[in-house]
Protein backbone atom coordinates (compact mmCIF):
# COMPACT_ATOMS: atom_id res chain seq x y z
CA UNK A 1 0.00 0.00 0.00
CA UNK A 2 2.82 2.37 0.80
CA UNK A 3 4.38 1.78 -2.61
CA UNK A 4 1.04 2.37 -4.27
CA UNK A 5 0.56 5.61 -2.41
CA UNK A 6 4.07 6.77 -3.30
CA UNK A 7 3.42 5.95 -6.94
CA UNK A 8 0.14 7.90 -6.89
CA UNK A 9 1.86 10.89 -5.27
CA UNK A 10 4.63 10.75 -7.91
CA UNK A 11 2.11 10.72 -10.73
CA UNK A 12 0.29 13.65 -9.16
CA UNK A 13 3.44 15.68 -8.82
CA UNK A 14 4.33 14.94 -12.46
CA UNK A 15 0.91 16.09 -13.63
CA UNK A 16 1.25 19.26 -11.59
CA UNK A 17 4.69 19.94 -13.12
CA UNK A 18 3.29 19.41 -16.61
CA UNK A 19 0.36 21.65 -15.80
CA UNK A 20 2.59 24.42 -14.47
CA UNK A 21 4.96 23.99 -17.43
CA UNK A 22 2.05 24.34 -19.87
CA UNK A 23 0.81 27.31 -17.91
CA UNK A 24 4.22 28.99 -18.06
CA UNK A 25 4.61 28.27 -21.80
CA UNK A 26 1.08 29.51 -22.48
CA UNK A 27 1.69 32.65 -20.43
CA UNK A 28 4.96 33.31 -22.25
CA UNK A 29 3.31 32.80 -25.64
CA UNK A 30 0.42 35.07 -24.71
CA UNK A 31 2.92 37.71 -23.60
CA UNK A 32 5.51 37.37 -26.38
CA UNK A 33 3.54 36.27 -29.44
CA UNK A 34 1.69 39.55 -30.09
CA UNK A 35 4.97 41.42 -29.81
CA UNK A 36 6.69 38.92 -32.10
CA UNK A 37 3.91 39.11 -34.69
CA UNK A 38 3.95 42.88 -34.41
CA UNK A 39 7.71 42.94 -34.94
CA UNK A 40 7.42 40.68 -37.99
CA UNK A 41 4.73 42.90 -39.51
CA UNK A 42 6.79 45.98 -38.65
CA UNK A 43 9.87 44.44 -40.27
CA UNK A 44 8.07 43.71 -43.53
CA UNK A 45 6.35 47.08 -43.45
CA UNK A 46 9.66 48.90 -42.94
CA UNK A 47 11.31 46.71 -45.60
CA UNK A 48 8.50 47.59 -48.00
CA UNK A 49 8.88 51.31 -47.25
CA UNK A 50 12.66 51.13 -47.72
CA UNK A 51 12.22 49.22 -50.98
CA UNK A 52 9.65 51.74 -52.22
CA UNK A 53 11.83 54.74 -51.29
CA UNK A 54 14.92 53.17 -52.85
CA UNK A 55 12.96 52.41 -56.02
CA UNK A 56 11.72 56.01 -56.17
CA UNK A 57 15.28 57.30 -55.79
CA UNK A 58 16.52 55.02 -58.57
CA UNK A 59 13.66 56.14 -60.81
CA UNK A 60 14.61 59.75 -60.14
CA UNK A 61 18.16 59.00 -61.28
CA UNK A 62 16.87 57.27 -64.40
CA UNK A 63 14.52 60.13 -65.30
CA UNK A 64 17.30 62.69 -64.82
CA UNK A 65 19.46 60.61 -67.17
CA UNK A 66 16.67 60.38 -69.73
CA UNK A 67 16.00 64.13 -69.59
CA UNK A 68 19.69 64.94 -70.07
CA UNK A 69 20.04 62.55 -72.99
CA UNK A 70 16.84 63.81 -74.63
CA UNK A 71 18.08 67.40 -74.36
CA UNK A 72 21.35 66.39 -76.06
CA UNK A 73 19.64 64.51 -78.90
CA UNK A 74 17.01 67.22 -79.41
CA UNK A 75 19.85 69.71 -79.78
CA UNK A 76 21.53 67.43 -82.34
CA UNK A 77 18.22 67.11 -84.20
CA UNK A 78 17.70 70.88 -84.30
CA UNK A 79 21.27 71.50 -85.43
CA UNK A 80 20.92 68.85 -88.15
CA UNK A 81 17.82 70.62 -89.41
CA UNK A 82 19.73 73.92 -89.49
CA UNK A 83 22.57 72.21 -91.35
CA UNK A 84 20.17 70.87 -93.99
CA UNK A 85 18.75 74.40 -94.41
CA UNK A 86 22.14 76.10 -94.56
CA UNK A 87 22.54 78.10 -97.80
CA UNK A 88 25.99 76.68 -98.58
CA UNK A 89 24.72 73.18 -98.01
CA UNK A 90 21.65 73.66 -100.23
CA UNK A 91 23.81 75.24 -102.95
CA UNK A 92 26.03 72.15 -103.12
CA UNK A 93 23.15 69.68 -102.83
CA UNK A 94 21.18 71.33 -105.66
CA UNK A 95 24.11 72.31 -107.91
CA UNK A 96 23.13 71.58 -111.54
CA UNK A 97 24.92 68.60 -113.08
CA UNK A 98 26.79 67.86 -109.87
CA UNK A 99 27.18 64.20 -110.81
CA UNK A 100 28.76 65.27 -114.11
CA UNK A 101 31.41 67.39 -112.37
CA UNK A 102 32.15 64.60 -109.91
CA UNK A 103 32.78 62.25 -112.84
CA UNK A 104 35.10 64.52 -114.82
CA UNK A 105 38.45 62.93 -115.63
CA UNK A 106 41.40 63.78 -117.83
CA UNK A 107 41.45 67.00 -119.82
CA UNK A 108 38.57 69.30 -118.89
CA UNK A 109 36.92 71.41 -121.63
CA UNK A 110 37.44 75.13 -121.09
CA UNK A 111 33.70 75.71 -121.27
CA UNK A 112 33.30 73.59 -118.13
CA UNK A 113 35.88 75.40 -116.04
CA UNK A 114 33.74 78.30 -114.69
CA UNK A 115 30.95 75.96 -113.57
CA UNK A 116 33.49 73.46 -112.20
CA UNK A 117 35.14 76.17 -110.09
CA UNK A 118 31.71 77.20 -108.77
CA UNK A 119 30.93 73.57 -107.96
CA UNK A 120 34.22 73.09 -106.10
CA UNK A 121 33.59 76.31 -104.16
CA UNK A 122 30.14 75.02 -103.15
CA UNK A 123 31.70 71.73 -102.02
CA UNK A 124 34.37 73.56 -100.02
CA UNK A 125 31.72 75.64 -98.25
CA UNK A 126 29.78 72.48 -97.46
CA UNK A 127 32.86 70.91 -95.88
CA UNK A 128 33.39 74.05 -93.79
CA UNK A 129 29.76 74.00 -92.68
CA UNK A 130 30.00 70.34 -91.68
CA UNK A 131 33.23 71.05 -89.76
CA UNK A 132 31.53 73.85 -87.84
CA UNK A 133 28.61 71.56 -87.04
CA UNK A 134 30.95 68.84 -85.76
CA UNK A 135 32.68 71.33 -83.48
CA UNK A 136 29.36 72.60 -82.12
CA UNK A 137 28.98 69.68 -79.70
CA UNK A 138 31.60 67.67 -77.81
CA UNK A 139 29.70 64.41 -78.30
CA UNK A 140 29.76 64.59 -82.13
CA UNK A 141 32.42 62.20 -83.36
CA UNK A 142 31.91 62.61 -87.12
CA UNK A 143 29.40 63.79 -89.71
CA UNK A 144 28.57 62.24 -93.08
CA UNK A 145 26.54 63.69 -95.93
CA UNK A 146 25.15 61.18 -98.39
CA UNK A 147 24.19 62.65 -101.79
CA UNK A 148 22.30 59.96 -103.67
CA UNK A 149 22.20 61.82 -107.01
CA UNK A 150 26.01 62.07 -107.03
CA UNK A 151 26.52 58.62 -105.41
CA UNK A 152 28.77 60.47 -103.01
CA UNK A 153 29.55 60.42 -99.29
CA UNK A 154 31.52 63.35 -97.86
CA UNK A 155 32.74 63.39 -94.28
CA UNK A 156 33.90 65.59 -91.45
CA UNK A 157 35.92 63.12 -89.40
CA UNK A 158 37.08 62.96 -85.79
CA UNK A 159 40.69 63.53 -86.90
CA UNK A 160 39.63 66.93 -88.31
CA UNK A 161 39.93 65.68 -91.89
CA UNK A 162 37.46 65.92 -94.77
CA UNK A 163 37.13 63.06 -97.21
CA UNK A 164 34.86 61.90 -99.99
CA UNK A 165 33.98 58.44 -101.31
CA UNK A 166 31.68 56.73 -103.72
CA UNK A 167 28.98 55.16 -101.61
CA UNK A 168 30.02 51.61 -102.49
CA UNK A 169 33.61 52.39 -101.46
CA UNK A 170 32.74 54.02 -98.15
CA UNK A 171 34.20 52.27 -95.09
CA UNK A 172 31.08 52.59 -92.88
CA UNK A 173 27.92 51.25 -94.55
CA UNK A 174 25.70 50.31 -91.57
CA UNK A 175 23.50 53.42 -91.86
CA UNK A 176 22.57 53.00 -95.53
CA UNK A 177 19.62 50.61 -95.15
CA UNK A 178 18.05 52.90 -92.56
CA UNK A 179 18.20 55.82 -95.03
CA UNK A 180 16.27 53.75 -97.58
CA UNK A 181 13.56 52.58 -95.18
CA UNK A 182 13.14 55.36 -92.58
CA UNK A 183 9.54 56.41 -91.97
CA UNK A 184 10.20 59.16 -89.43
CA UNK A 185 12.73 61.97 -89.42
CA UNK A 186 15.19 61.82 -87.75
CA UNK A 187 15.97 58.17 -86.93
CA UNK A 188 18.08 57.15 -83.93
CA UNK A 189 20.02 53.98 -84.67
CA UNK A 190 20.98 51.53 -81.95
CA UNK A 191 24.54 51.89 -80.71
CA UNK A 192 26.76 50.20 -83.27
CA UNK A 193 30.41 49.28 -83.71
CA UNK A 194 31.39 51.28 -86.80
CA UNK A 195 34.49 50.91 -88.93
CA UNK A 196 36.87 53.86 -88.87
CA UNK A 197 39.20 55.33 -91.49
CA UNK A 198 41.70 53.95 -92.37
CA UNK A 199 41.25 51.10 -89.85
CA UNK A 200 39.86 50.32 -86.42
CA UNK A 201 36.38 50.40 -84.91
CA UNK A 202 34.42 52.66 -82.60
CA UNK A 203 31.08 52.47 -80.76
CA UNK A 204 28.81 55.15 -82.20
CA UNK A 205 25.24 56.32 -81.69
CA UNK A 206 24.07 57.56 -85.09
CA UNK A 207 21.31 60.05 -85.79
CA UNK A 208 20.08 60.09 -89.41
CA UNK A 209 18.43 63.23 -90.70
CA UNK A 210 16.93 63.01 -94.18
CA UNK A 211 17.21 66.18 -96.25
CA UNK A 212 14.52 67.55 -98.56
CA UNK A 213 16.07 66.12 -101.71
CA UNK A 214 15.49 62.51 -102.80
CA UNK A 215 17.29 60.03 -100.54
CA UNK A 216 19.96 62.46 -99.38
CA UNK A 217 20.77 62.28 -95.68
CA UNK A 218 22.97 63.70 -92.95
CA UNK A 219 24.41 61.10 -90.59
CA UNK A 220 25.58 62.47 -87.24
CA UNK A 221 27.72 60.00 -85.28
CA UNK A 222 27.92 60.51 -81.52
CA UNK A 223 30.66 59.00 -79.36
CA UNK A 224 28.79 56.30 -77.41
CA UNK A 225 31.53 55.81 -74.82
CA UNK A 226 31.64 59.54 -74.06
CA UNK A 227 27.85 59.70 -73.71
CA UNK A 228 27.92 56.81 -71.27
CA UNK A 229 30.78 58.20 -69.19
CA UNK A 230 29.58 61.83 -69.12
CA UNK A 231 25.80 61.34 -68.90
CA UNK A 232 24.55 57.84 -68.08
CA UNK A 233 27.11 56.68 -65.51
CA UNK A 234 27.55 60.08 -63.84
CA UNK A 235 24.22 60.02 -62.04
CA UNK A 236 24.47 56.49 -60.65
CA UNK A 237 27.82 54.81 -61.22
CA UNK A 238 27.52 52.18 -58.46
CA UNK A 239 24.70 50.07 -59.98
CA UNK A 240 24.35 47.93 -63.08
CA UNK A 241 22.81 49.98 -65.89
CA UNK A 242 21.25 49.01 -69.20
CA UNK A 243 19.63 51.03 -71.97
CA UNK A 244 17.53 48.85 -74.27
CA UNK A 245 16.05 49.87 -77.63
CA UNK A 246 12.50 49.17 -78.79
CA UNK A 247 13.86 46.21 -80.79
CA UNK A 248 15.33 44.70 -77.61
CA UNK A 249 18.97 45.48 -78.39
CA UNK A 250 21.21 46.75 -75.61
CA UNK A 251 22.21 50.30 -76.58
CA UNK A 252 24.34 51.04 -73.50
CA UNK A 253 25.43 48.92 -70.55
CA UNK A 254 27.64 49.45 -67.53
CA UNK A 255 31.06 47.85 -67.43
CA UNK A 256 30.05 45.73 -64.42
CA UNK A 257 27.21 44.15 -66.41
CA UNK A 258 29.20 43.31 -69.56
CA UNK A 259 29.10 39.59 -70.19
CA UNK A 260 26.50 39.08 -67.46
CA UNK A 261 23.87 37.20 -69.44
CA UNK A 262 21.89 36.21 -66.33
CA UNK A 263 20.89 39.82 -65.83
CA UNK A 264 18.77 39.57 -68.99
CA UNK A 265 16.09 38.03 -66.72
CA UNK A 266 15.67 41.40 -65.07
CA UNK A 267 15.64 43.19 -68.41
CA UNK A 268 12.90 41.05 -69.94
CA UNK A 269 10.57 41.67 -67.01
CA UNK A 270 11.19 45.42 -67.11
CA UNK A 271 10.58 45.58 -70.86
CA UNK A 272 7.19 43.87 -70.58
CA UNK A 273 5.91 46.04 -67.75
CA UNK A 274 4.52 49.58 -67.79
CA UNK A 275 6.48 52.68 -68.79
CA UNK A 276 8.21 53.01 -65.42
CA UNK A 277 8.37 51.30 -62.05
CA UNK A 278 10.39 49.07 -59.71
CA UNK A 279 10.25 45.46 -58.58
CA UNK A 280 12.51 42.93 -56.83
CA UNK A 281 13.89 39.67 -58.17
CA UNK A 282 16.04 36.85 -56.81
CA UNK A 283 19.13 36.64 -59.00
CA UNK A 284 22.60 35.12 -58.55
CA UNK A 285 21.72 34.07 -55.01
CA UNK A 286 20.76 37.57 -53.93
CA UNK A 287 17.91 40.06 -53.99
CA UNK A 288 17.96 42.74 -56.70
CA UNK A 289 15.84 45.86 -57.11
CA UNK A 290 15.07 46.54 -60.78
CA UNK A 291 13.95 50.09 -61.65
CA UNK A 292 13.03 51.06 -65.20
CA UNK A 293 11.77 54.06 -67.15
CA UNK A 294 11.15 54.70 -70.85
CA UNK A 295 11.93 57.58 -73.19
CA UNK A 296 9.11 58.42 -75.61
CA UNK A 297 11.51 60.41 -77.81
CA UNK A 298 14.04 57.61 -78.21
CA UNK A 299 11.86 54.54 -77.74
CA UNK A 300 14.45 53.23 -75.26
CA UNK A 301 13.97 51.70 -71.82
CA UNK A 302 16.50 52.64 -69.12
CA UNK A 303 17.05 49.92 -66.50
CA UNK A 304 18.89 50.21 -63.18
CA UNK A 305 19.70 47.08 -61.14
CA UNK A 306 20.51 47.67 -57.48
CA UNK A 307 22.05 44.85 -55.45
CA UNK A 308 20.32 44.46 -52.08
CA UNK A 309 22.63 41.60 -51.13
Amino acid sequence: MLQMRNWIDSVGRMKKRKFFLKLIVTTVLITVLPSLVSNIFAYYRVSGIVEEETGNNKLQYLNQTINTLEILLNRIKENSNLLALNRSFISFENFPNGAYYEGLQGAIPEDDLPALYAYLEAKKNTFLTMNSFKLSDQFVDSVYFYDSSKNLVITSDNDRSNRQFRREDFYDKDWYDAVQTMQVNPVFLDTRTAKQYPKGEKDLLSVIYKSKKANNAIIVNLDAAMIYEDIISKLNASDDMYVVSASGNVVFRSQSSIGDGVQQIGLSEALHNAKSGSYTIELDGGKKLVSYSSSALLGWTFVNIYRWS
